[in-house]
């Protein structure tokens, strides 16, 4: 490494410190009582090995990233610093712009830049890594207000933390740039916990998604937060498909917006153990790509290893907007694959909902299975425009339950308002239902 603390060392280096490593990290802290300093305005740059077929590792990860934190070490960074991590092959994966694992630290001040960048199409590098699964360890990173991260690099995050007890705090104003294939922007997992401020934005490509937690591990997010991605994305994913490892859970403040372009985009995706609570003036847009694909809004899944007190639950506040666009869409939807032997799956709105859908076969609030419910408050707004496009539809057992002076309005060929078929129900008070097909 460039700058090395270890065994109870410590290092201060003061404003515009300008320090590269073109193969190893520039700062490593090891051990404990081990401290580097560095002050503001600062200009640090590390980098991988080039890809040697006789010593492939150096490909895998080692060194683990620019600025590393290990064994209880810490690492203090003042603002303005400009962090990045160069990846110069198209085999190198694993590298950290930003990493601390074994009980090490890392504190970077507000108006950062931290950045992933490739002269290859390396993969799988991500700007800031708390925690390990290979080792079993914990990592500690906070970063201030106004952070920049960029990576243009594939299937890399933006943020991960990693393993029970690892944390990552990123305060307001936070920007993220990752327009490549198949990159998170935050993600958490096996215990990881993140916390995210206010006027956070999330620039994503294809494939990819903008906020993910399994594997018993939770997110929250303060006010504004808008997630953009391209097409087969995803704005939110929550829970585990195959195994239940503990309770997934996400809560994010008002006003948060998920754009999603193309096709075959869910925004909101909650899966076996987990929850995603949302606060008022949710906005879900999925309208600018073919009909000739499917889309989802919100999806609420539960998978047959739930047990019995256990959900896959959504629930949002008082005047969210969802528009989805594409034939065989869903704008909100519930399903209960756990053959009724688990708490089910269910989405709950606030008043002063509205779903707008465009395609054919495309509904607006969807309950399947026997513990699927989708429940709404007052004054919901749901229209359809397409052939079989049902406003409130209940199947197989499922619930659609709408509060107070609903308006229900469809236009297309054997488009019903409200349809129940094969043990589902719907319940309405006081509603409009008009149907022009």
């Amino acid at each position: 490494p460039a700058v090395w603390a270890r065994e109870g060392g410590g290092i201060a280096l003061g404003d515009n410190a300008a320090i590269s490593a073109a193969n190893d990290s520039a700062l490593y802290s090891e051990g404990q009582g081990s401290a580097i300093t560095i002050g503001k305005n600062s200009v640090i740059n590390g980098g991988m090995y080039a890809y040697n077929e006789s010593d492939p590792l150096k490909s895998q990860g080692y060194p683990s990233g620019t600025v590393w934190a290990t064994q209880n070490g810490l690492i203090t960074i003042d603002d303005g610093a400009r962090l990045t991590a160069n990846v110069v092959d198209d085999a190198m994966v694993g590298y950290n712009v930003v990493y601390a694992d074994h009980g090490g630290a890392v504190e970077i001040g507000d108006n950062s830049i931290i950045a992933v960048a490739s002269t290859g199409a390396g993969s799988h590098n991500y700007n800031v890594f708390a925690g390990s699964k290979v080792n079993n360890s914990t990592g500690h990173i906070t970063i201030g207000q106004n952070a920049v991260i960029t990576s243009d690099t594939r299937r890399g995050y933006g943020l991960l933390a990693i393993q029970n007890g690892s944390t990552i705090e990123l305060g307001d104003g936070a920007a993220f740039t990752m327009l490549e294939n198949g990159n998170v922007g935050a993600g958490a997992q096996a215990g990881g916990a993140l916390i995210i401020g206010n006027d956070v934005g999330m620039d994503l490509g294809p494939n990819a998604k903008g906020l993910e937690v399994m594997e018993a591990s939770s997110l929250t997010a303060g006010n504004n937060l808008k997630i953009t991605a391209g097409d087969s994305s995803y704005g939110i994913y929550v829970g585990d498909l195959t195994q239940n490892y503990g309770h997934n859970a996400v809560t994010l403040g008002d006003n948060t917006q998920i754009i999603l372009k193309d096709f075959h985009n869910t925004g909101i995706a909650a899966v076996g153990n987990s929850s995603v609570s949302l606060g008022d003036n949710t906005k879900i847009e999925i309208v600018n790509g073919t009909l000739w694909t499917s889309n989802v809004g919100i999806r609420a899944r539960a998978t047959d290893f739930l047990a019995d007190d256990e959900t896959a639950l959504v629930s949002l506040g008082d005047g969210a907007h969802i528009q989805v666009r594409g034939n065989g869409s869903y704008g909100i939807t519930a399903e209960d694959n756990s053959q009724g032997q688990a708490a089910g799956a269910k989405v709950v709105l606030g008043s002063n909902a509205s779903v707008t859908m465009e395609g054919d076969n495309a509904h607006g609030i969807a309950a399947r299975g026997l513990n699927a419910s989708v429940l709404t408050g007052d004054n919901t707004t749901i229209s359809t425009d397409g052939a079989r496009s049902h406003g409130a539809y209940a199947t197989y057992g499922g619930t659609t339950e709408l509060g107070s002076v609903a308006v229900i309005t469809t236009t297309g060929h054997n488009a019903h308002g409200v349809l129940a078929e094969n043990g589902g129900y719907v319940n309405l008070t006081n509603a409009a239902i008009e149907t022009n097909g």
